[in-house]
């Protein structure tokens, strides 16, 4: 985690730092700094895929389901081969 602070210190408009960062938050619990470090990945990079999906579970983690669909979905348009993405989200949906 402190080497992707200081790649963020050093350039913090480098999206894969921050949505490395966020799924190194997420491995630890904290939910809330991975969504932080993973939606400004997104905003970065809109076409990161798996940040969204990450960002997608990190939502799930709070039981705010709609907004991880819409995470899925956005990561689709990139990644739309993406099985565990599709089921995931068809879940979200049922819910």
């Amino acid at each position: 985690m402190a080497a992707y602070r200081q790649a963020i210190a050093i350039n913090p408009w480098e999206p894969a730092a921050h949505a490395n960062l966020g799924v190194a938050y997420l491995r630890r619990g904290a939910v809330q700094p991975a969504i932080d470090a993973l939606e400004q990945a997104v905003a970065l990079d809109p076409g990161l895929a798996d940040a969204h999906f990450a960002l997608a579970g990190a939502y799930a983690q709070l039981s705010q389901f709609k907004r991880a669909a819409v995470e899925l979905e956005r990561g689709l348009e990139f990644d739309p081969r993406n099985t565990e993405a599709r089921r995931m989200l068809e879940a979200f949906r049922h819910r």
